[in-house]
């Protein structure tokens, strides 16, 4: 935001210094050359140095206008918002070069903030990015209105806004332009079944779910919208009956976890996605169904961080985990699997407990081979399934605060015969499990 120039500054600059009739003022240098001024100090890293520059006098106000800044981080409301707005109000042009944008909520004003925006947004029409995750903006009203002309060029997007709708989300990923859209707190995800039946493709690339649930139906329409889709980060797609936890975000779900239907939700992307972050987080399903998810199909996906639930069965169900190299994709370079309370990697647990007998095999280094066969199998298959293969990383969770004094995670020592295995195929292997700290007892199934 440009400050209006000072008529005072002058005139106390001329009666305060004399200056040689031999040298040139700078207040009369050619406008080209005051031009490249204003650009020269635009280039700073400091914002704060053009937005200096400009009160100095008319002609340098006039130099360095053209060189507003081209990123915003502004909070809504504060004095230099208003200000802002004054000034393009009165510049219509100041507005024209905002590129980029980061809006704030006050911290104690909060009241307005839509108005506010709606009216702003209609100085910056050439906006391509723009972050408002600060959950009391409201903003997702204001960016599906029609008459807001950044629409037409906004590229990436990252937003917060507990009103949020699956129809909204619907219609935020047909944006003309949008390639990158990331979503914080998704909670109103039940109107799935109001989609309009008219398709358009969209231009998303990357879609980012943070602290939200989506409807298998919902996430199964995005993606088969989206023909150039190649990052995908969000939680298991729900099914069936749930209820919602609105303050946490978590999900309770009546229903089984099954893989299979996740996989089905994902198809459309099987030639184009590139990076897949799946979890479970927040998630209460009841029981699993033993499928996996099968990701062979998906030929360019080199990057997986996912659930462990969602390629092996809890240890429990006596189902086996062997087969895994057979699911992943060809060309795969790295592997995360995540472990939660309710699975674990070389022993059971549940219930936010773990198998103190198999803890102790494994101290012992007694374990039955068929436990972590599966995980072997990934380095003698690597070659023939996924040649590029460079890390593999299993790690079991202790992400509850409640839960910290009760557990450690350890890394496991590899059996011989692991290590030659992995090395000679070129790949690393990490595998990090809880081990029980505490009271005796505590942590422990008996």
């Amino acid at each position: 935001m440009l400050p209006l120039y000072d008529t005072q500054r002058l005139q106390r600059f001329e009666q305060k210094f004399i200056v040689p009739t031999n040298k040139m003022l700078f207040i009369r240098l050619n406008d080209d050359v005051l031009r490249f001024i204003a650009a020269s100090v635009a280039q700073s890293e400091e914002v704060a140095d053009i937005l200096g520059l400009a009160p100095t006098c008319r002609r340098l106000y006039n130099a360095a206008r053209f060189f507003v800044p081209s990123c915003l981080r502004i909070e809504v409301p504060s004095r230099r918002f208003l200000l802002l707005k004054r000034t393009m109000n009165e510049d219509a042009s100041y507005g024209l070069g905002v590129y980029s944008a980061k809006i704030e909520a006050h911290s104690s004003q909060r009241e307005g903030t839509w108005d506010e925006l709606r009216e702003f947004f209609r100085y910056i029409p050439n906006l391509k990015q723009l972050s408002a995750t600060d959950s009391c903006l409201n903003v997702i009203s204001v960016l599906l209105s029609p008459e807001l002309s950044f629409r037409q060029s906004l590229k990436k997007l990252a937003l917060c806004d507990v009103s949020l709708t699956a129809v909204d989300f619907f219609e935020l990923v047909r944006l003309p332009q949008l390639h990158h859209l990331e979503v914080r707190e998704f909670m109103n995800y039940d109107d799935d079944r109001n989609f309009s039946d008219d398709f358009h493709p969209s231009q998303l690339q990357v879609l980012k779910l943070y602290a939200g649930q989506i409807r298998c139906r919902t996430l199964q329409r995005i993606v088969g919208s989206s023909p150039s889709l190649h990052t995908l980060d969000c939680r298991s797609p729900l099914y069936g009956p749930s209820q919602k936890n609105v303050i946490w975000g978590s999900a309770f779900i009546a229903t089984e976890l099954s893989p299979l239907l996740v996989l089905s939700t994902l198809l459309s992307a099987s030639q184009t996605l590139v990076t897949l972050n799946l979890t479970t987080n927040s998630q209460e399903w009841q029981g699993h169904d033993g499928t996996r998810l099968d990701l062979v199909r998906f030929r360019a996906l080199k990057h997986i961080s996912a659930s462990a639930k969602l390629f092996v069965a809890p240890l429990s169900l006596g189902i086996t985990r062997g087969g895994l190299f057979r699911l992943l994709p060809p060309s795969l370079i790295t592997l995360q699997l995540k472990f939660r309370f309710s699975i674990g990697i070389l022993y059971a647990t549940q219930s936010q407990r773990i198998d103190l007998a198999g803890y102790q095999r494994l101290l012992d280094q007694t374990l039955d081979p068929s436990v972590y066969e599966w995980i072997l199998e990934l380095a003698q298959h690597k070659r023939d399934f996924f040649p590029n293969l460079e890390s593999v990383r299993m790690v079991e969770l202790i992400l509850e605060r409640r839960l910290v004094h009760l557990f450690s995670s350890e890394d496991w020592v590899l059996p011989a015969r692991f290590e030659q295995a992995f090395n000679e195929a070129g790949t690393t292997l990490k595998v990090s499990v809880r081990a029980p700290v505490g009271i005796e007892g505590r942590g422990y199934i008996p």
